[in-house]
């Protein structure tokens, strides 16, 4: 999502782009349970898991993709708080991760 690879809809609002964006990025811990857009959401429109060599090495390949790019890079807004910079994506990113590893024990 943050690239632009995958396309979600924008439906951030107000008080989630200048109240809840910031608390999320900066302060809470990422929230068990928060509704994920449907374009990403494996139970809705997202990708399916498959093998797991094969789901981890792509996991990996978006990492290094995502690391790669120039802080001037045309980054996708979020789809619940909007515009996020090179900075808060991988603020978020690192929290998203670690929510799911934290989530099977990892």
């Amino acid at each position: 999502m943050a690239t632009g690879a995958r396309t979600v809809a924008d439906k951030s609002n107000f008080l989630f782009r200048h109240l809840v964006k910031p608390l999320v990025i900066y302060v809470l811990p990422m929230p068990k349970g928060a509704p994920t857009a449907d374009e990403i959401n494996p139970a809705k429109s997202g990708t399916k898991p498959s093998e797991f060599a094969a789901d981890r090495q792509t996991l990996l390949d978006s990492i290094e993709i995502f690391c790669s790019l120039p802080e001037n890079h045309a980054w996708a807004n979020h789809a619940a708080f909007g515009k996020l910079s090179r900075r808060q994506w991988g603020l978020i990113a690192h929290k998203h991760i670690d929510h799911h590893l934290k989530q099977f024990g990892v």
